[in-house]
């Protein structure tokens, strides 16, 4: 009897250490406290429908190779991406996302261009060896509307030109290269027109998206 009773209370025992022991990178979880700091708890339609600890971070491609093409990298980019700092869920549910925003989406948009754009010449300058890429969703219809704005906010200094964007999948200058001229400023368009008239890079011209595989946290059980 008192083997059952040791043997019971060995279990419970593992039962309540497994549970509040914190989930390793890759290990299964129900929600993201069971993981360990800077991991949330997700679910990968490519990884199976079983809750994972996951670990998003970014890493700049060129820490790790150095002298490529700039087209030889892979970039992380963000595609209407809105967490608020200090809002809680309009539905009661905790935000699992990490903060990226400050201001509402209706700030933003009274936000005048030229106020986003003086940040990002702070940033350039700042940081003498990073590449900023934009792409627009461009709905500017004024004549020379977007070329007059970049000149208003100072960077021109640092374009990167069209005529030096090689077409046909053909390497694009090295990143050194690109530092080493200033020309740390890529913008593209979604305005075919502009390409010609403002020589604005066309997007769809010298890029390509690959398809997107969704990720989606679990419920909080």
């Amino acid at each position: 009897m008192e083997r059952i009773i040791l043997a019971a209370t060995l279990c419970v025992a593992a039962l309540l250490f497994g549970c509040t022991t914190a989930g390793k990178e890759g290990q299964t979880c129900f929600q993201s406290q069971n993981c360990d700091p800077g991991l949330h708890c997700e679910i990968c339609l490519s990884a199976g429908l079983r809750p994972r600890c996951t670990r998003t971070q970014p890493i700049s491609p060129t820490s790790k190779v150095k002298g490529l093409p700039f087209n030889r990298y892979s970039w992380l980019t963000t595609h209407n991406a809105y967490a608020r700092i200090g809002v809680k869920s309009g539905t009661g549910s905790i935000i699992l996302a990490p903060t990226n925003q400050e201001d509402s989406i209706t700030s933003q948009l009274q936000q005048p261009a030229i106020n986003v754009l003086q940040e990002i010449k702070i940033f350039l300058e700042a940081n003498p060896s990073e590449i900023i890429t934009i792409i627009l969703e461009d709905h500017v219809t004024s004549t020379n509307g977007l070329t007059k704005v970049f000149d208003a906010a100072g960077l021109r200094k640092f374009w990167f030109p069209s005529s030096r964007m090689p077409g046909h999948g053909k390497d694009w200058p090295t990143v050194d290269n690109m530092v080493n001229k200033n020309q740390r400023l890529v913008v593209f368009t979604s305005n075919q027109t502009k390409e010609a008239s403002e020589g604005i890079a066309y997007q769809w011209k010298y890029t390509v998206e690959n398809q997107c595989k969704s990720c989606y946290a679990p419920p909080i059980l």
